[in-house]
């Protein structure tokens, strides 16, 4: 593409939105929203090296990467009043072709990896001119604000406040069927595995009768498709599987459930989540998701397609990870200790927070530069 066949340049202010991956993105339709909504006026230009369908805003405009190709023609086409980078290495020939103007620059999920990959080639004191052009830089960990002072950054311009996530939502809950279940579990200690691969079925199996020797009052909720009542019952498992829940009674082992319309119900009432296909061949369930109701994870070591949040939450000592039947068991009986569960689903609750509070900051960054702007 060619400067002829940009669009020409809106009216008004203009955020540039500079994201090579498309991670955050979401957040950021919802903060444009937000701001759009309290009388803001503006224009997001997107450049990312593959561009996203659909369009995540209407205040959008769409380009290709092709700033690299001719910086400080795009720079000067655009005008930008706001550069937002989100992720990725730094480039600084685009990032020096904003010189001349005066927009205000902001950094966001900067990793320690990232902000290392500031090519070589630049000199440090180059370098450090690079990165102390950020008026904002939001670590997302202890590591990368490190590094961002250390390179340049000015100590009051970093905060570490974690990763700007796409926000996740919260699962739906069937509210009348939840108070119904809590009625008749009433204190019996819970675990849910939670849409598990036919091949870990063993495993669940092993995990729950060498658990309930411990616990004996043991409750089981088994969620998905797979076809386990037979093999329960096989296993000398008293199972219950009524929609309504009218079947179980103390006698029960097991509860199994093919809803998944309202997982938010099963996540809800079980302290302890096992993840489905972790052990097999691929993850069936977004971490996050139980993490967000307050149910301590347990996972094997297949954790595609959600790698990265794993990682996070592995970092933050939030999950327990497992190889096969034996490390179930285990797991599920550490877990069942009141203390235990509360400090590892406490500290999921941070990580899966730390997007919020790293949006609402970027959020009010942009409100008062825009401002500034009108006011100018």
């Amino acid at each position: 593409m060619t400067r002829t066949d940009w669009p020409s340049r809106p009216r008004g202010p203009l955020i540039w939105l500079h994201c090579p991956s498309h991670k955050g993105l979401i957040s950021i339709a919802k903060i444009v929203d937000r701001l759009e909504e309290a009388g803001y006026e503006f224009t997001v230009l997107l450049t990312s090296e593959t561009l996203p369908e659909p369009t995540p805003h209407p205040a959008f405009i769409l380009q290709p990467q092709d700033c690299l190709a001719n910086p400080r023609a795009f720079v000067r086409h655009w005008q930008p009043d706001i550069l937002i980078w989100l992720g990725g290495p730094l480039s600084p020939t685009l990032l020096t072709a904003l010189d001349p103007f005066e927009t205000k620059r902001i950094f966001t999920n900067a990793t320690d990896r990232e902000i290392s990959q500031t090519p070589a080639g630049w000199f440090r004191t180059s370098r450090r001119a690079l990165f102390r052009r950020f008026d904002l830089a939001i670590a997302t960990d202890a590591d990368s604000a490190a590094r961002l002072r250390r390179y340049g950054t000015p100590t009051a311009n970093v905060e570490n406040l974690g990763e700007l996530d796409d926000p996740n939502a919260v699962p739906n809950s069937d509210e009348r069927l939840q108070a119904k279940l809590t009625k008749s579990i009433q204190t019996r200690p819970i675990w849910l595995a939670h849409d598990p691969h036919p091949d870990e079925l063993p495993a669940v199996i092993e995990a729950h009768k060498r658990a309930s020797r411990s616990a004996h009052r043991l409750l089981l909720i088994l969620t998905g498709s797979v076809d386990a009542k037979i093999e329960l019952e096989k296993a000398g498992l008293q199972v219950a599987s009524d929609p309504d829940a009218n079947d179980i009674t103390d006698a029960t082992q097991v509860f199994i459930t093919n809803d998944m319309s309202s997982p938010g119900t099963w996540l809800r009432l079980s302290p302890i989540t096992f993840i489905g296909g972790s052990l097999s061949n691929i993850c069936r369930v977004d971490p996050f998701e139980p993490a967000s109701l307050g149910s301590a994870i347990i996972h094997g070591p297949q954790t595609s397609p959600y790698e990265q949040k794993f990682q996070r939450l592995q970092k933050a000592n939030a999950t327990r990870s497992i190889s096969d039947e034996t490390g179930l068991a285990d797991a599920v009986e550490a877990l069942l200790a009141a203390n235990i569960n509360a400090e590892q689903a406490g500290h999921a609750w941070e990580v899966i927070s730390e997007g919020a509070e790293a949006a609402t900051r970027l959020e009010a960054t942009l409100g008062r530069l825009l401002d500034q702007r009108s006011a100018a």
